[in-house]
């Protein structure tokens, strides 16, 4: 992405619609709904989105409408001073100077109230000083609104006439409809408004006035923190609600329907998607040997940060670039989370036997349902297995045992073609470190 991409996408908070999801399933987690049937599951969805929206409109405040005429179609709501609200929903609009409307790109700068009025006032001044076409009824924007109209009714003319040189009529009418396309052409269409948004969740923090080296003050946002005691009141809250949500653990028995509704769209899954949705959910999972082993090792003292280092846990650079520290504390987060989740599960005894459900997307793609997901980390993914036979590896298969390895050793193989992981493999089993280790592995096996 280019630098301009790269500093709106810095200014973003969490997207309102997503964070309306996150926060509803809480909602429906502490009010324990669950759909009864598929038939409900839709709903359910709804519902759950509906509940984390309101939610969110509450902390945020009450609203009122904008008076600003650019976006009375946007409905744009602004925050009323509500300044002990702890999050502000906010439309965010593009600054894209020099990249203004890039092809491909879902949201671009558009075109505001303030442009519009300037390059129509332009337009304004040219028809003041340019002499019209001789008066038709083509000049009727509501009968020919476009010039592609025009010049399809021009190329229908002059065909009459190149038929029947005597048709006078149509090359008149032809003249004066050439007339009218440049005419229009010179004076240009009249701008309009297209103001593009995005709608998201801005964390309503305290400023903190810092100097730089330089001697420079700025202000700069300063987290919310929550107190222990705080944070022994969710705990004791969860305890109180008797929070057991679906999504906490896989299910223990595979789901007996298919959702056959695609969220955000207005068709349903197909008959073979269908299909296929039905072998997934009927398709039983299973802790793999790394997690006994991994449970093992937990047991150990000192062993912790050692799993924590294997599975991509990083230490933050205090003195790294703020963007960076924040990447590094997000991503060791999400690591850790993904790695209790399953260890919860295991204590739980939730992992002998489980089962996923399946939704389709409207992008065609099949995701994953459940808070243990191995569709969202690769952590989650090292320590479940779907309960399948053993796989004889033959001539015709062994790639898929080279990609394994090559995988489970860090190789990125959906990155690249199967040659590359397999010389990946090749490297790997001739390094002396891995043929030590296989070596200490077997050993162990006896």
């Amino acid at each position: 992405i280019s630098d301009v991409e790269s500093t709106e996408l810095d200014t973003l908070g969490p997207g309102y619609q997503d964070s309306g999801d996150e926060v509803g399933k809480n909602i429906a987690s502490y009010l324990h709904l669950a759909a009864v049937d598929t038939r409900t599951s839709g709903y359910l969805d709804n519902l759950i989105v509906a509940l984390g929206l309101a939610a969110i409109q509450i902390e945020h405040g009450p609203t009122r409408q904008s008076t600003d005429e650019s976006h009375k179609d946007a409905a744009l709501r602004k925050q009323d001073n509500y300044h002990n609200s702890r999050l502000h929903v906010e439309l965010h609009k593009w600054e894209l100077d020099g990249d203004t409307n890039k092809e491909g790109r879902k949201f671009n700068k558009g075109v505001t109230k303030t442009e519009a009025d300037a390059l129509n006032a332009i337009r304004d001044e040219l028809i003041k000083n340019t002499k019209k076409p001789k008066s038709s009824e083509y000049a009727d924007r509501k009968k020919y609104p476009t010039i592609a109209l025009l010049n399809e009714v021009m190329r229908t003319l002059r065909l009459a006439f190149k038929n029947n040189p005597k048709n006078k009529n149509a090359q008149l009418q032809s003249w004066r409809i050439s007339a009218e396309i440049r005419y229009r052409k010179y004076i240009g269409e009249r701008v309009k408004i297209s103001v593009q948004e995005f709608k998201h969740i801005k964390l309503h923090t305290p400023l903190e006035t810092r100097v730089d080296i330089e001697g420079k003050e700025s202000k700069v946002e300063v987290p919310i923190k929550i107190t222990d005691a705080e944070a022994a009141a969710l705990v004791a809250t969860g305890k109180a609600f008797d929070v057991d949500t679906r999504d906490q653990y896989p299910l223990q028995e595979a789901s007996k329907d298919v959702v056959k509704t695609i969220r955000n769209s207005l068709g349903n899954v197909p008959e073979e998607v269908e299909r296929v949705l039905k072998i997934l959910q009927n398709t039983p999972w299973t802790k793999a040997q790394s997690l006994d082993a991994l449970v093992v090792l937990l047991k150990i003292p000192g062993m912790r940060p050692v799993i924590e280092k294997m599975i991509g846990v990083v230490p933050v650079n205090p003195l790294a670039h703020e963007a960076d520290q924040i990447s590094d504390t997000a991503s060791n987060k999400n690591k850790l989370d993904a790695l209790n989740e399953v260890l919860d599960a295991w204590d739980a005894d939730k992992l002998d036997k489980f089962f996923f459900e399946f939704h389709l997307q409207n992008q065609h793609r099949i995701l994953m349902q459940g808070k243990v997901n191995p569709q969202n980390s690769k952590v989650t993914r090292a320590l479940l297995t779907p309960s399948v036979p053993p796989l004889n590896y033959t001539a015709d298969n062994i790639h898929l045992f080279k990609q394994a390895v090559a995988y489970n050793l860090g190789i990125k193989i959906d990155k690249q073609d199967l040659e590359a992981s397999e010389a990946a493999f090749h490297t790997i089993v001739n390094n002396p470190n891995i043929q030590r280790i296989v070596a200490i592995l077997a050993d162990l096996g006896k």
